[in-house]
């Protein structure tokens, strides 16, 4: 039993990277917990089925003012369990943990303190520090679960890799400091660039990566070219000095770059598979650019597959 419904949280304890350390709170009365787009909490868990269990918060028919919480079971392949014991439905309590597939949510009444700090651990976790944007490893775990979903529905999606031009220069003229505030400066550029559900990450060093959900290889080489052009137009200014900065880019697209023509779209377990052949693909693309003038885009099917860093 709750004492009240307001600032309840589902925390994730263990399961995908992607999903570890988020907080769901429990806004509505019904919550369908599942892998589904349209689930209320959707979780990354190929164990997990699409619509998984249900929350439910209801008030207390025994306690005034107290409200009490249900985990439903919703007929899911691997079965929900509460406190390790499999469940049809039960009643919650403060601090009950639910497994469904491999990933484990504990149920908690937060105050705004608590929130706070673990949003602020979730953030160090899965973003970079100088830029403020997703770090390497959550990419790379969000970009298979945007191409299982791609998979799933048959949509299209799009990868960027952009290298800022001669960025060692910087560093070597003017110190790391103007290098960090050139950084953070272009961070700003691609946030103004991008839609919401593009997926922005620092891919390490100068060098940066961007899902774009739903969008094809023409789409996504206009948005990459006017994200080019913004950036030589913008000035960075360092110690009062304004530099001009360029940048190249690599384009590749699901599934023309990510499927071999021999493989048939349906199997999840070549998701991996697929997304290392989509940065691949970036890769070599922006490595193409960068060794034949820098400041353009390509795209990876104009690039041979046989051209590589070490090409």
């Amino acid at each position: 039993m709750f004492p009240s419904k307001e600032n309840l949280y589902l925390t994730v304890i263990a399961g995908a990277d992607i999903d570890f350390g988020r907080e769901f709170r429990l806004m509505h009365d019904e919550i369908i917990v599942g892998r589904s787009e349209d689930s209320g909490i959707q979780l990354s868990d190929a164990r997990v089925s699409r619509h998984h269990a249900r929350i439910s918060i209801m008030p207390s028919p025994t306690d005034p003012g107290a409200y009490v919480v249900e985990a439903v079971d919703m007929g899911s392949t691997n079965g929900t369990f509460v406190n390790n014991t499999e469940i049809s439905r039960a009643l919650l309590r403060p601090g009950d943990k639910i497994r469904m597939g491999e990933t484990i949510l504990k149920i908690q009444a937060r105050d705004e303190g608590e929130v706070l700090y673990h949003q602020r651990l979730y953030e160090m976790a899965t973003k970079d520090h100088l830029t403020r944007l997703y770090n390497k490893n959550y990419f790379e775990e969000t970009l298979k679960k945007h191409l299982s979903i791609s998979q799933r529905h048959g949509r299209l999606l799009s990868l960027l890799m952009i290298d800022l031009d001669r960025f060692k220069c910087v560093n070597d003229e003017y110190g790391h400091l103007a290098g960090d505030l050139v950084l953070q400066k272009f961070s700003n550029i691609l946030r103004d660039t991008f839609r919401q559900q593009d997926i922005i990450a620092r891919w390490g060093g100068e060098e940066f990566a961007v899902i774009l959900p739903e969008t094809d290889l023409t789409g996504a080489v206009k948005i990459a070219e006017r994200l080019r052009r913004t950036t030589q137009d913008s000035d960075f200014v360092v110690n009062d000095i304004p530099l001009k900065i360029t940048i190249s880019i690599g384009v590749s697209s699901f599934p023309l770059d990510a499927v071999p023509d021999s493989e048939e779209v349906s199997s999840t377990e070549t998701v991996n598979q697929w997304s290392k052949n989509l940065v691949d693909g970036a890769d070599r693309a922006l490595l193409w650019v960068k060794s034949n003038g820098r400041n353009a885009t390509s795209r990876s099917s104009q690039v041979s597959k046989t051209y590589s860093r070490e090409a």
